[in-house]
């Protein structure tokens, strides 16, 4: 059992003012079996029984695939760009696994969003654009921002089993009743992110 998700609640407990408190999951937990996906469902069930039990104003929110500024370079977006703007080719794995990709400042727009919303309290919320898009169709994308003339080339070694090729999971209740939609784009938020790797 997760000891920080636990200690967090049961210290949150003692605060009588406290009007939200905004677990961050991930939507791999639908698709992917993993010791990291295994710590967040846990967490993901330790909110919500302390909203039942002790009625705390639990909300979880389960994250898309956020890209942007900032971002891990072992991450697929970064790790695309950046052999894009260094190497002649890019070896990449499965083109047509397919992602909900969330530009992080609109992620970080949504989670405050749910966080003031009376009505998330106890709910499991998608966060994302409800849209779902092939790594190819980023690649393709980022070779017209990039103007990358180099193959393609699909490496065995970079292929995972795990890969989902599913729609994203339901942000109905996001862009319902939160009122809440994305701003940014995906051309606009990969532009964004090739201008800040180009610049470090």
């Amino acid at each position: 059992m997760p000891l920080v998700p636990l200690n967090l609640l049961e210290s949150c407990r003692s605060i009588s003012s406290l009007k939200s408190l905004v677990l961050v999951s991930t939507y791999s937990v639908l698709t992917h079996l993993n010791t990291y996906t295994a710590s967040k469902h846990c967490a993901e069930i330790m909110g919500l029984s302390y909203f039942h039990s002790h009625g705390l104003p639990v909300c979880i929110c389960r994250l898309a695939n956020i890209y942007g500024p900032g971002q891990s370079q072992d991450a697929v977006v970064p790790s695309i760009i950046r052999q894009m703007l260094q190497s002649s080719d890019l070896k990449i794995g499965n083109l047509s696994a397919k992602r909900d990709f969330l530009y992080i400042e609109d992620a970080a727009e949504a989670l405050v969003a749910v966080m003031l919303n009376l009505e998330a309290k106890g709910q499991t919320v998608h966060l994302g654009t409800g849209t779902a898009t092939s790594i190819g169709q980023i690649v393709e994308v980022l070779t017209q921002i990039t103007g990358f003339q180099g193959a393609v080339q699909v490496e065995d070694s970079r292929l995972r089993s795990n890969d989902p090729n599913v729609d994203p999971p339901d942000t109905s209740f996001l862009l319902n009743h939160v009122c809440w939609k994305p701003k940014v784009d995906l051309f606009t938020g990969l532009d964004k992110t090739v201008a800040f790797l180009k610049a470090k």
